[in-house]
């Protein structure tokens, strides 16, 4: 008997949407003692087909309505996330400018202490004079 790969076997055609698909199958192997050959490629089949494992859910039927809702939700979310995205984002800016300030501030301070500098050292020369 030639091997005909599970994925192209004619039973393996007629049940594909049970094996792979969406649904809960019971397979029944009828074996008979006339045709052995038959009966352990049946059993062979079976073996195969019991390792198989589909992960049946419902199929839902969604009207118009309900999916409007659901995608005004994701949208709310969605803008929510957004808006939180954008406060992080203006934080960010806000700490940037008061990081710019504090360092202008800074340079400013550096100036004025080396103007206060000179003008010690100018006075210390008059009087020194």
């Amino acid at each position: 008997a030639r091997h005909v790969p599970y994925r192209d076997s004619k039973l393996t055609r007629l049940l594909a949407d049970s094996l792979g698909g969406n649904c809960k199958t019971t397979m029944i192997a009828c074996v008979a003692a006339a045709s052995m050959a038959e009966t352990v490629s049946t059993l062979k089949f079976a073996s195969r087909a019991r390792h198989v494992h589909n992960s049946a859910r419902i199929n839902e039927q969604i009207d118009q309505r309900t999916k409007l809702q659901s995608l005004e939700v994701e949208l709310t979310r969605l803008r929510a996330v957004l808006v939180e995205r954008e406060q992080s984002v203006g934080d960010s800016r806000r700490f940037v400018q008061a990081e710019a300030e504090r360092q202008q501030a800074f340079a400013e301070r550096e100036r004025a202490e080396a103007q206060v500098e000179r003008a010690e050292a100018e006075r210390r020369r008059a009087e020194a004079e």
